[in-house]
């Protein structure tokens, strides 16, 4: 887990190296409702784990600016999934297509802490 900035916000999101594509979750859906009827539009997508695929409900925003580990990266487009069940206390996962927009990434497990450069 790690917590990310938004705007003056702080979201509670798991580091998950192992996913392509960074996911916002329901607790986002819920906490920040207005940026989803001022900027989005109702999608699907089609999720694929260990466990097989899934098609999920959507809401596409066109981006979202979110600080990882001290670096501002850009999520163009913003996928948020309001029906992830069982995840309701993270706001969503940070995947690789996040990481990738810095030079560096050190996960540091002496202190449990995440920084991009």
């Amino acid at each position: 887990m790690t917590r990310v900035g938004f705007g003056r916000d702080r979201l509670d999101m798991i580091l998950d190296t192992g996913a392509e594509a960074t996911q916002m979750w329901n607790r986002f859906a819920v906490e920040h409702a207005g940026e989803g009827r001022d900027r989005g539009e109702k999608s699907s997508d089609t999720v694929t784990g260990v466990g097989g695929s899934k098609e999920f409900e959507t809401l596409r925003l066109p981006e979202l600016t979110l600080r990882v580990g001290g670096l501002d990266t850009l999520l163009r487009p913003a996928e948020v999934y309001p029906k992830v069940i069982g995840r309701d206390w993270l706001h969503g996962a940070i995947g690789m297509d996040l990481l990738r927009q810095a030079r560096r990434v050190t996960i540091d497990f002496h202190v449990m802490a995440v920084t991009l450069e």
